[in-house]
């Protein structure tokens, strides 16, 4: 019943280990090294690709993270949420302009939404501004 062949059942299962590993239930690096290969059979998933992105910066892994969404960035360069897992991963880096940068690039495609707001505060207590 769990169709372990089907490539979705595979980005399903590395969305929630990501979620376990923020959980504090997995550790990150071993979820990472268990990921590996994951995304290829849906070579344009955005969402398995941000999924991966999330468990690479949870592992520490931001330069790997920003390869895995610059590689979502390319699939759709107006993805509010690529901005902003782009920008998380800057700041992991302490690439603080470019992570601004990226908040704000999400800020202009979704003005109304909270999420680029809060990240461009979270960066400016970060930098102490």
């Amino acid at each position: 019943g769990l169709r372990a062949w089907d490539p979705d059942f595979r980005s399903r299962s590395l969305y929630l280990t990501a979620r376990h590993v923020e959980g504090g239930t997995v550790d990150a690096r071993a979820a990472l090294a268990d990921a590996e290969g994951r995304c290829e059979p849906l070579p344009g998933s955005i969402e398995c690709l941000h999924t991966l992105a999330d468990l690479q910066d949870l592992a520490g892994e931001h330069r790997a993270a920003l390869a895995t969404l610059a590689t979502a960035s390319a699939l759709d360069p107006t993805n509010v949420d690529t901005l902003l897992k782009t920008g998380i991963a800057h700041a992991g880096l302490r690439e603080w302009d470019a992570a601004e940068s990226s908040f704000l690039a999400a800020q202009r495609l979704r003005p109304s939404a909270p999420e680029p707001a809060e990240n461009l505060e979270q960066l400016r207590v970060l930098r102490g501004r």
